[in-house]
């Protein structure tokens, strides 16, 4: 008799469903819709999750109806067997319907998503037409880097639809097998062109080819952008978006050859600038990017001042404009004292009159300066990169120096007597040569 009334409900919701299909307004359920153009197949899947919905809200109210008679049973023992005979059909008819849906999504994922959810390209995507032989042509939503695109079946030729608004979407690139390998193309690429920068029209962006097997989808975010090719492109892998500090690059370490900043255009008073490091935990040699800069990185500064020419490590950091207290001092006394305070024993300036680099001796700035610096003071939320003769680059971390504010550059490996010059017998001095300061605000 139970089973009887079981198949005569699951009858009449099957039912329900196509009676109301025949409405001007459809319910959606479990992201599943049907209009007036859809097919015999859409009907199927959207009865399909209408029967799941049903079947499962039905069948918590069981177990829960169950579990109140077996609350409410007194001690009653067939009562108490009646409801737990009750909740255990109700968990497995959950666990029925739940694993059809696996099943049938395993088999055949057609029949449970006929039609891709295109929702999440509202936010900003690349919606292609998917064809496959005696099937009507399905949409497809990318809004995502994937290293292996499932296609089932072949993108349609020239029917790309970008859902980015101008300034969203930063570059996409697609790549004609799995894993970013194969042939490449370039389908959109919007760098900032500092100072005014513009947002590149969406509208020019290609159609994703038809062997389109992988697709590298970048959002415009403020930050700097690494490339493991020349020119900004793309050799092996995707590009690696800095938008914080990294003592260690990871699987990126020794692969960055170009370069791009996007600024953040909400704040005009500030912009971001980066110090590259040859090896891990900001050391080695080191390359200072300026923001009007984009490109190769293994230009000229670099071939000077890298010697395996390959970056491992980078401080990414945003200057203000408006930022006029803090400072950088500089002292040729240890601890930051000095007998005389004049132009000759210190050099004081302010971070954003320096643009990010301080050269000393004889530099457009404090000219006058008798160095080497054997100390340095701070003042406000400021650090810095000392690059020494020998162009080795050492960053210095105020927090590391007991809440003082005066930093010692003496017997560190920016300050030493290193070994002797044959020709003349006597040690080689290393001292401070180039000064990067940054803020360390977050």
């Amino acid at each position: 008799m139970k089973k009887n009334a079981y198949i005569l409900i699951f009858i009449l919701l099957f039912l329900f469903q196509f009676v109301y299909a025949l409405e001007n307004t459809y319910p959606k359920i479990l992201s599943y819709e049907i209009t007036n153009k859809s097919e015999f197949v859409d009907y199927v899947s959207y009865a399909f999750a209408f029967l799941i919905s049903i079947s499962s809200v039905i069948l918590i109210v069981v177990i829960m109806m169950a579990g109140i008679d077996f609350i409410l049973a007194g001690g009653d023992i067939g009562k108490v067997s009646r409801a737990k005979k009750r909740i255990k059909d109700g968990f497995i008819g959950l666990l029925i319907v739940l694993f059809s849906y696996l099943i049938l999504n395993t088999i055949n994922p057609g029949i449970v998503i006929e039609n891709p959810d295109l929702e999440k390209c509202v936010g900003g995507g690349a919606v292609i037409t998917i064809e496959k032989p005696d099937e009507n042509p399905k949409r497809m939503c990318i809004w995502e880097t994937k290293s292996k695109l499932i296609i089932d079946g072949t993108i349609k030729e020239d029917s790309t639809e970008w859902t980015f608004e101008n300034g969203d979407l930063k570059e996409a690139w697609a790549f004609s097998e799995y894993d970013f390998k194969g042939t490449a193309t370039l389908l959109f690429q919007d760098n900032d062109e500092y100072p005014t920068p513009v947002d590149k029209d969406i509208s020019e962006a290609l159609h994703v080819p038809t062997n389109t097997k992988s697709i590298v989808i970048l959002r415009k975010y403020p930050g700097l952008y690494l490339y493991d090719n020349n020119n900004l492109l793309i050799k092996e892998n995707p590009p690696f978006f800095v938008n914080q500090t990294y003592s260690d690059l990871g699987d990126f370490k020794d692969k960055a050859l170009s370069y791009t900043f996007v600024q953040d255009k909400d704040n005009i008073n500030s912009h971001y600038e980066a110090i590259l490091f040859e090896d891990v935990n900001f050391s080695g040699g080191c390359t200072l990017l300026e923001r009007s800069y984009s490109g190769d990185i293994r230009g000229i500064i670099h071939e000077m001042y890298f010697k395996d020419k390959e970056t491992s490590s980078v401080i990414l950091y945003k200057m203000d404009e408006t930022d006029k207290e803090s400072k950088i001092i500089l002292y040729n006394k240890p601890n930051c004292l000095v007998e005389e305070y004049n132009e000759e024993n210190v050099c004081e300036g302010i971070v954003t009159d320096w643009e990010g680099v301080y050269v000393i001796p004889g530099g457009t700035y404090c000219g006058s300066f008798n160095g080497p610096v054997s100390s340095v003071e701070i003042k406000g939320q400021i650090g810095f990169v000392v690059r020494s003769t020998d162009n080795y680059c050492m960053y210095f971390d105020l927090s590391k120096n007991q809440n003082n504010n005066c930093i010692n550059l003496e017997n560190t490996r920016v300050f030493y007597e290193s070994g002797y010059n044959p020709e003349t017998g006597e040690s080689i001095p290393i001292r401070p040569d180039h000064f990067m300061v940054f803020s360390i605000k977050k």
